[in-house]
């Protein structure tokens, strides 16, 4: 017999004696005759159960091994060090850094948002600054506070382009840790 076999005729050995026919031999075949279709049942749902759970395993085992190796071929978090008037602050988003470099500028001139928007609409170039009007419906900018926005959704050379842009406009140095030092 197979080992199946065995198994299957112990478990049906087990059931017949559990339900009392110890001592009458072919009672106790008549009752596993009996209950053999569902004796097959149970084995079929255990080992259906079995594939399922083994299937089950090898999806997770993949989908781990290929979040794991994704995880692996990404680069570690780049971290932004920037230098604003001899203050030093650091950011993993290119954003924070943009944000954070016109909002300082701002502080220290007031003039420098209005002075912008003006550059640029005297060379009609794409808008980046702008004050929010009262009474409009909400733009895609972040808020520079103050009632300005600027659009964040743009290229990092583009990004340092402004930022420079707005450093010449307040007559402070960039690339000089008594002004301005950010790179991307």
């Amino acid at each position: 017999m197979r080992d199946e076999d065995e198994e299957l005729f112990e478990i049906l050995r087990a059931v017949v004696q559990l339900r009392g026919f110890k001592d009458q031999p072919n009672v106790q075949y008549a009752e596993a005759a009996k209950l053999l279709p569902f004796v097959g049942k149970v084995l079929d749902d255990q080992v259906q159960f079995r594939i399922g759970q083994e299937i089950a395993q090898r999806a997770f085992d993949s989908v781990t091994h290929g979040l794991q190796t994704r995880r692996a071929e990404r680069p570690p978090n780049k971290v932004y060090i920037v230098e604003i008037f001899g203050e030093t602050y650091t950011f993993q988003r290119q954003k924070d850094v943009f944000l954070t470099v016109l909002q300082k500028l701002s502080q220290k001139y007031p003039t420098l948002l209005d002075r912008m928007i003006l550059e640029q609409e005297t060379l009609g170039s794409r808008r980046v600054i702008w004050r929010q009007h009262s009474g409009l419906a909400e733009t895609s900018g972040d808020d520079l506070g103050n009632g300005y926005q600027v659009n964040t959704r743009m290229e990092k050379e583009a990004k340092l382009r402004v930022i420079k842009d707005a450093c010449r406009l307040a007559g402070v140095e960039f690339g000089k840790s008594t002004g301005v030092k950010a790179s991307f």
